[in-house]
């Protein structure tokens, strides 16, 4: 695998000796990364049959340049990317291979193409007002779980399950639906779908009636990829299926031989971004972030994966945070751990968001920045990438500093659930106290819709095991150390050296039990020592998805470099729109790859 950025949109090249090239096109948003381990897996298996495989970021999504997408830009880069792959690889034929709504901006850049042979669906979405309603309701529920505050369509953004796009793009996504593309004539298609998919049934009769040879299978347990991606599977009958359906037109081997790639890199005006290896045998991949100019003296930042997402972060808010320490001056390393992203695809443990791989994963990140940067260096992570941070930051005394969000255990187990919150998962105790005036509960209560014992039972035990905590030192003088004993230890030992922490909570999120559990009620323990700020941030929901929430928490990490490393000079709630004006994906191929 060979990280690539073009014209200002990141890919990865699966370099294989074929004359027939494949573009794999993601989808959008959070649901995006559910599948990017699927993607990987049929761009190394594509690769391993003998075809050249691209993975691309568009514009303004992932890793690619650009603060938001556009329509347009989406397009570009996969026609960026064919025109790349054309050149670098010298491939005659060239298969789009879309997922999701992926599969309709593929089409949609299939028709400004000659170049293009095949068109593969998997799992397609057909049009984008249908991606649309989907990415609202899965918004809707988010917010109704989290009870958190979203602005799904303000007139000027549409935001919802990770995706924030203009209003201009979200209408151009609306209009788009591959049956009424202008497909190039004897294009061949290859669309495979989960069993009860109806709308994909529709698509094949369409463009079975414009007189196009489709091939259309069902597929079971294609739709497992779209889990969240702890528990997100690799199709792998699709993808066998992909690749025997391509071998059916022929794959010669070319005669070319491949030349090395320039150093990866994306230039972001005041910033630089280059994508690195790094880790045992250079297993684990990286984006470093550095400010044009620096203070050798400055922070530096290490991001450690959340669950089983690659670098991106949710919502796209690990670039994002990224690309405004840069221009604070601060360097910033994002890394995918093993077996995640883009990391080597045989490492790690998948679906073990906790392990302890994850800790050998901040320390090799934090190996890294020993070596090329001289500040402090500082571990922020989120959900399980704070759990793993904080455990890391025990065992090694080159952390300078931790930036904790949305932490839920101190301890883990290992018999826990993954899953942060269902719907049907019983809520913290101050959501239960903070509704007790709401007449809705009471008419819920009223007809029985609400588990009275079940939250009783919850509410009971988080009572008892605080007032526990409450006789802790009195348990550990006569039985010795116990599980909330140390944790009350570990963060002494933190405050000692010192290392200053930001610990910051969405305001319904579990962490906040967690909190009273080891340190009492609203965390009143933790405010004792010097070292750390706890915060909570309210209305906002587990991930931080939506952007207000995001800028709400940069605003909190600007005082908190001020206020322990005397960095960032001015504080401000999103990066700036200098760092967006990279080239217009449009303006490619001169100075391709850098």
């Amino acid at each position: 695998m060979t990280p690539i950025f073009i014209g200002g949109s990141y890919g990865v090249l699966h370099w294989a000796a074929g004359s027939y090239g494949v573009i794999i096109c993601g989808s959008l948003g959070d649901e995006a990364l559910n599948m990017y381990r699927s993607q990987m897996f049929l761009a190394e298996y594509l690769a391993g049959a003998g075809f050249p495989t691209l993975r691309i970021d568009y514009y303004g999504t992932g890793n690619s340049a650009g603060e938001t997408g556009r329509f347009d830009d989406w397009v570009a880069s996969i026609t960026n990317a064919v025109r790349w792959l054309q050149t670098q690889c010298h491939v005659r034929r060239i298969a789009l291979c879309g997922f999701r709504i992926g599969a309709a901006l593929a089409a949609s850049a299939a028709c400004a193409s000659v170049d293009i042979d095949a068109l593969i669906m998997l799992s397609p979405i057909a049009n984008g007002r249908r991606f649309l309603r989907e990415m609202i309701l899965a918004e809707q529920t988010n917010a109704d779980i989290w009870k958190s505050r979203s602005s799904i369509d303000d007139g000027q953004w549409f935001e919802a399950h990770g995706m924030r796009i203009d209003g201009a793009s979200r209408d151009e996504l609306g209009r788009l639906d591959i049956a009424k593309l202008q497909l190039p004539p004897g294009i061949r298609l290859l669309l495979l779908d989960a069993s009860g998919a109806a709308k994909s049934h529709d698509l094949v009769k369409q463009l079975s009636k414009q007189g196009f040879d489709i091939t259309y299978e069902i597929i079971d347990g294609l739709d497992s990829m779209l889990r969240e991606s702890h528990e997100s599977e690799i199709p792998r009958a699709a993808v066998l299926r992909t690749s025997e359906w391509l071998g059916d037109a022929g794959c010669t081997r070319n005669a070319y031989i491949a030349e090395p790639l320039a150093t990866p890199i994306l230039e972001l005006g005041i910033a630089r971004e280059t994508a690195v290896q790094l880790g045992p045998d250079e297993q684990l991949a990286g984006i470093f972030t550095e400010p044009t100019t620096r203070d050798d003296s400055a922070p530096v930042l290490l991001v450690v994966n959340t669950g089983a997402n690659p670098c991106r972060g949710n919502s796209r808010g690990h670039v994002a945070l990224a690309r405004w320490l840069a221009e604070c001056g601060i360097a910033c390393l994002r890394i995918d751990g093993a077996g995640i992203g883009d990391s080597a695809p045989e490492s790690g443990i998948h679906g073990q968001p906790y392990s302890v791989q994850g800790s050998e994963d901040v320390t090799a990140g934090v190996d890294f920045l020993a070596a090329h940067c001289r500040g402090p260096i500082i571990v922020y992570g989120v959900c399980s990438g704070a759990y793993h941070a904080f455990h890391a930051a025990l065992d090694d005394a080159r952390i300078k500093g931790l930036i904790l969000v949305n932490m839920q255990k101190f301890i883990w187990d290992g018999n826990e659930a993954l899953t942060v919150v269902q719907q049907t998962t019983l809520r913290t105790t101050r959501f239960y106290l903070r509704n007790l005036s709401c007449r809705q509960v009471w008419r819920r209560l009223a007809t029985g819709r609400i588990n009275v014992s079940g939250i009783t039972h919850v509410l009971a035990g988080r009572a008892l095991r605080q007032s526990i905590a409450a006789l802790d030192p009195l348990i550990t003088r006569l039985h010795g150390e116990t599980r909330i004993g140390r944790v009350r230890r570990q963060v002494r030992e933190l405050a000692a050296r010192p290392v200053p922490i930001l610990y910051a909570l969405s305001g319904n999120d579990p962490g906040l039990d967690e909190v009273a559990e080891y340190f009492g009620l609203h965390g009143r323990g933790l405010r004792r020592y010097g070292n750390l700020t706890f915060e909570v941030i309210e209305q906002a929901d587990h991930t931080l998805s939506a952007n207000w929430s995001r800028n709400r928490l940069q605003q909190s990490i600007g005082l908190y470099l001020q206020r322990h490393f005397s960095a960032v000079s001015h504080v401000t709630g999103a990066y700036s729109h200098r760092l967006a004006k990279t080239r217009h994906p449009s303006s490619m191929l001169a100075g391709i790859c850098r």
